[in-house]
């Protein structure tokens, strides 16, 4: 059995029937109790209104992530274990809450884990009855979860939704039959019985669960790592985050796709100063939805804490964001293999 909180109410689930606190349910199998027991677990069970820039509504286990990550916790540390029931339910294979492939999808696991990366701290706007239920939550950082897992920050989190049909609106909405050339040819290891073993196989070998082993919260990863260097707005007024600039690419800008003032350490927000260099990993590139001539790129910035180890700092660039295809191939990339903690 569980407690289900609504935005009104509560609701009182088990795998037979489910009860309103206010309404009495009396028949064997309601609407409540079969999404839950039945199928994909979705905000139709909250009825939550939620809306984007383009008036999307989206559907699934993000939009439950977006509400329930608003929530403040007794305990910081239940952030994960509070949610499990949901994942459980969900299409999709995760690791440490973060989503990898829906279940029996054609896309490649290092591909779907690379979408399911691109998570951000600012939510998508929410309508004036759901700010009045829902207090805003302070953004900090959550100690013991990695800062690549959504789990690792307080404050709302979502994925920015895809427009048109794209690969990443079909990994969004939990589709199977779609698979995309990722040519940022990134690739995650997971360490299981103190050995990393790559993602692939840890899929391969847990066919049973929706959640992988979460034995270790490192992450092995070999990837192309490009330098960039935050620059000042030229305009404070009308650019409220300042772009990041590509070395050996100056006509190409990043935004900031996290608050630049927000840092991931336990002392709050530590921005790096202007024209500083720092390294991004890159996610995603890819032509999906583009134009020949255009592509998109997704970047992780990174924090070095150590010797070929680095934590999450945020993402550069947005899913939408198109560059041009040329200049976006003679980016100086550096291929490294680094923890991700």
């Amino acid at each position: 059995m569980v407690f289900l909180g609504g935005k009104n109410e509560l609701y009182f689930v088990c795998r037979m029937s489910a009860s309103s606190e206010a309404v009495p349910q009396t028949e064997e199998r309601t609407r409540v109790s079969s999404f839950v027991n039945d199928r994909i677990l979705d905000n139709v069970l909250f009825e939550q209104e939620v809306d984007d820039d383009d008036g999307d509504r989206p559907n699934g286990l993000f939009p439950d992530r977006l509400q329930f990550s608003q929530r403040s916790l007794t305990y910081e540390s239940d952030i994960l274990n509070a949610f499990r029931g949901i994942l459980s339910h969900s299409p999709f294979v995760t690791f440490w809450g973060v989503t990898i492939n829906p279940r029996g999808a054609r896309l490649d696991p290092h591909t779907g884990f690379a979408l399911g990366l691109l998570w951000r701290t600012e939510g998508w706007s929410r309508s004036v009855h759901l700010k009045a239920a829902v207090a805003e939550v302070p953004r900090a950082r959550r100690l013991g979860f990695p800062t690549w897992s959504w789990t690792s920050v307080t404050g709302a989190v979502s994925h920015e939704l895809a427009a048109g049909e794209s690969s990443f609106e079909a990994y969004l909405a939990a589709r199977t039959n779609f698979s995309r050339q990722n040519d940022a040819h990134v690739f995650f290891s997971l360490k299981l019985a103190g050995e990393w073993v790559p993602l692939d196989q840890v899929m391969q070998q847990q066919r049973a669960s929706n959640m992988l082993p979460e034995e270790s919260p490192l992450l092995l990863v070999e990837g192309d790592v490009i330098r960039v260097q935050l620059t000042k707005p030229e305009n404070k007024k009308r650019n409220k985050v300042a772009p990041y600039r590509i070395y050996g690419c100056d006509d190409l800008d990043l935004r900031f796709w996290d608050n630049p003032d927000f840092g991931l350490n336990q002392n709050g927000g530590d921005r790096a100063p202007d024209n500083i260099a720092e390294d991004a990993l890159i996610l995603i590139s890819w032509d999906d939805g583009c134009k020949a001539t255009k592509r998109r790129v997704m970047l992780m910035l990174l924090r070095w804490v150590g010797d070929n180890v680095a934590e999450r700092r945020g993402l550069l660039t947005r899913s939408r964001g198109e560059y041009d295809a040329e200049i976006a191939r003679r980016i100086p990339k550096t291929r490294k293999i680094f923890t991700l903690r």
